[in-house]
């Protein structure tokens, strides 16, 4: 990881707040199983990292409209032991 990395970007944070559903339009078992995870992230790294974990490889390729139209199938986006 390179240290200078800038910080994160606006396509960067429309990103993780549309595929932990913060944007509105979230499915109920989405904003239920996110609950547990983000209480306890405030500021504890490995709480943090388990958000971070979460997120499947594959997601991570994807666009905010692309995560946004796949939604409905938040799971498919997510690792399933990390996000569980």
């Amino acid at each position: 990881m390179c240290p200078f990395r800038p910080a994160p970007a606006v396509y960067d944070l429309a990103f993780a707040f549309t595929l932990w559903g913060f944007l509105g339009g979230a499915p109920a078992d989405l904003v239920e199983a996110r609950g547990p995870l983000f209480r306890s992230a405030s500021h504890h790294y490995t709480a943090q990292r388990a958000i971070a974990d979460a997120v499947a490889e594959e997601t991570l390729r994807l666009t905010p409209e692309a995560v946004a139209e796949r939604l409905d199938r938040w799971r498919e986006l997510l690792n399933p032991a990390e996000s569980a």
